[in-house]
């Protein structure tokens, strides 16, 4: 029974109108450049390195992954008071289903931080970045139709589909806005925009077709909340609108203190993801490492065929700084007198 219904999702996925989506990570915080390049250069540190892997739906048919990597760096303005900039450079690779459709993303960005009030209370940040996106696609593993012989599939008829290409590239760009206002000094929170696809690109393998991929825009919150020394809440929201397809996610963590040198702080919690999915996350800071893992628990009409299987995923980032410069104080030699 579960094959047959695998079967039929499949069939009304070639079926449907398709539309690409972006790639999809469960752990939004833990990839901030995918989140909003407005968040390039935003860290506790010089310099910070991430990388995410997902595996979903293996319960139903050929796995997808989806794997990210990312690296930037801050720098103060000599120029104007209060202000830093950000670069960063990402790396997405993601491949998907049957056909293995596959994206493979390098991106650079770019982002300003002017900090305002007394004490920094308010940080507006601005950013874009652009790149190139490669899509790729197999053909030999697709069903059809046409294959159906009226009593059961035979992959040995005719599908009768033309296929010229199997492999596009496209520029994309991204704009975003962040701000970080301190209500107190140890809580913060965050909200921002980003824009991405500004261009659409043309998304088609079919040159004699147009598909272009939709814009979307991430909107986001996110807050830390002191209960006690120890214990902290972080409450956090991701709203993603698509073309046809709209994501919400609510949900936070408790951070606790473990007040010890290498580890620093465990993180619980989990997420609602409308409609879709709960998720469950665990994580922890060993020296100036953040790890993070969660896993997906379907929830959707997908249940029927995945048994409730989502996604496990995997992140992990590591914060450093460079070597500081450490001024000694002048001394004068002493006279000697023997």
């Amino acid at each position: 029974m579960k094959k047959i219904v695998s079967i039929l999702y499949i069939i009304a996925f070639f079926y449907s109108p398709v539309k690409a989506q972006d790639i999809h990570l469960s752990q939004f915080f833990q990839s901030p450049l995918n989140l909003n390049p407005a968040l390039t250069g935003s860290m506790n540190g010089d310099f910070r390195l991430v990388a995410n892997e997902r595996t979903q739906w293996r319960s139903i048919t050929v796995p997808y992954q989806t794997y990210s990597g990312s690296f930037d760096a801050t720098f103060n303005n000599k120029f104007i008071m209060n202000s830093k900039f950000g670069v960063g450079l990402i790396f997405n690779n993601d491949k998907a289903g049957d056909s293995e459709f596959g994206t493979n993303q390098i991106r650079l960005s770019g982002a300003y931080h002017q900090s305002l009030l007394r004490n920094k209370q308010l940080t507006i940040s601005v950013a874009i970045d652009g790149g190139f996106t490669q899509n790729t696609i197999n053909y030999s593993n697709l069903y059809f139709g046409s294959q159906y012989d009226g009593n059961k599939y035979d992959p040995d008829l005719d599908h009768g589909e033309i296929f010229t290409e199997n492999q596009l590239t496209y520029i994309d760009y991204t704009l975003g806005g962040n701000i970080h206002y301190k209500i107190k000094p140890h809580i913060p929170i965050d909200a921002g925009i980003a824009f991405t696809h500004l261009n659409q690109p043309d998304q088609s393998f079919d040159e004699n077709s147009l598909n272009e991929l939709d814009r979307r825009y991430n909107l986001y919150a996110k807050s830390t909340i002191p209960v006690s020394d120890e214990l902290s809440l972080v409450p956090s929201v991701l709203y993603m609108d698509q073309g046809r397809f709209q994501e919400l996610d609510i949900g936070g963590y408790i951070k606790y203190n473990l007040n010890h040198p290498a580890f620093q702080n465990i993180y619980l919690g989990g997420w609602g993801r409308f409609k879709d999915a709960g998720i469950l996350y665990l994580g922890i800071d060993y020296k100036e490492v953040n790890i993070g893992l969660s896993y997906d628990i379907n929830m959707s009409d997908l249940r029927i065929a995945s048994n409730g299987q989502g996604g496990l995923e995997l992140s992990i980032i590591y914060l450093f700084s460079k070597a500081r410069i450490v001024k000694l104080p002048e001394t004068k030699k002493c006279p000697t007198f023997m």
